[in-house]
């Protein structure tokens, strides 16, 4: 899995790097993108407007055949993509993925239902149980979810960035990304 962000856009081009006729010319190569917001570059090695529409093909079909590109979501990160974040296309709720993981660990991923506005979250509790998390941007661009805690206590997390949801209600928990 590779997933590079292009105009405040997700994408997974591991499919596409085989076509890619730009790959290696000047020592560059997809896989120095991985995680990263690549706008700047994509921008300063590209002069036709081929590129921009494969881009658009993907968004707009989710994955185009031709090119093996695959439309994630849009950017929702501060920095960079976490390296708990999985874009799962044969997997869409990450429960196979999940299976063989260690007890209490997670993953980020697209929603399947609200790609714009929403995160999901699986995670594999103590004792072995998967579970999926909804995690909502609000109108006023704040994400929020509620998350039950050990005792069974549900508690409304909200924070202006995903990755400090994920914080709050993972890595404070003992939770650990894979």
């Amino acid at each position: 899995m590779i997933l590079i962000s292009i105009y405040n856009h997700i994408y997974e081009v591991l499919g596409f790097i085989s076509k890619h006729p730009g790959e290696g010319i000047s020592d560059t190569y997809l896989r120095t993108y991985r995680n990263k917001e690549c706008t700047e570059d994509f921008e300063r090695f590209h002069f036709t407007n081929e590129a921009d529409e494969m881009l658009i093909n993907a968004r707009e079909q989710k994955y185009d055949e031709e090119t093996k590109i695959y439309y994630v979501c849009p950017w929702f990160f501060k920095k960079k993509i976490p390296s708990y974040f999985h874009f799962l296309p044969d997997d869409k709720y990450g429960i196979k993925y999940m299976g063989d993981k260690n007890n209490n660990t997670f993953i980020l991923r697209p929603s399947n239902s609200d790609l714009e506005k929403s995160l999901s979250l699986t995670y594999k509790n103590d004792e072995g149980e998967i579970y999926q998390l909804k995690i909502r941007k609000t109108e006023d661009n704040i994400w929020y979810t509620i998350f039950e805690d050990d005792e069974g206590e549900a508690i409304d997390v909200e924070d202006k960035y995903i990755e400090n949801i994920i914080t709050k209600i993972m890595i404070d928990n003992d939770y650990t990304g894979v």
